[in-house]
């Protein structure tokens, strides 16, 4: 059972695959209405299983506000300058009761702290209607 039906899915750093795995990718595309990519290297060729690709960091990018239902990283969050900005950007565009699901496992990043201080830390950066789920 999917938590949405025909879900818009956004890939966050969709460049060379879900953690470099386009297989993935590509089975994430078939369950979902639209599948969109964000990526900032605009060198990457992406997959052919997006519907429509963000050429630019998520903070930048033009995708619409309240039009995401699903949206993922794997091992993006590590390289953002400014967590506030990245979370912040992810809310605008979610629609409400959307979900974002971030991997990350980079020892000297922002989020390994996280681990380290408690999850308050990273709380205080979210918007008051997000909810943190470790």
């Amino acid at each position: 059972m999917l938590l949405f039906d025909k879900p818009t899915v956004l890939d966050i750093g969709c460049g060379r695959g879900l953690d470099g795995n386009i297989l993935l990718q590509t089975n994430i595309a078939e369950k979902a209405d639209q599948m969109w990519g964000c990526e900032p290297d605009t060198s990457i060729q992406s997959s052919i299983c997006f519907h429509q690709v963000f050429p630019d960091t998520l903070e930048n990018s033009s995708i619409p506000q309240n039009s995401v239902h699903v949206a993922y990283s794997s091992f993006v969050i590590e390289h953002i300058p400014d967590p506030a900005d990245f979370f912040n950007k992810i809310h605008k565009c979610l629609i409400e009761g959307g979900v974002f699901l971030g991997i990350t496992d980079y020892r000297w990043s922002f989020f390994n702290d996280v681990a380290d201080d408690g999850v308050d830390k990273i709380e205080k950066l979210l918007p008051e209607s997000c909810t943190l789920t470790v």
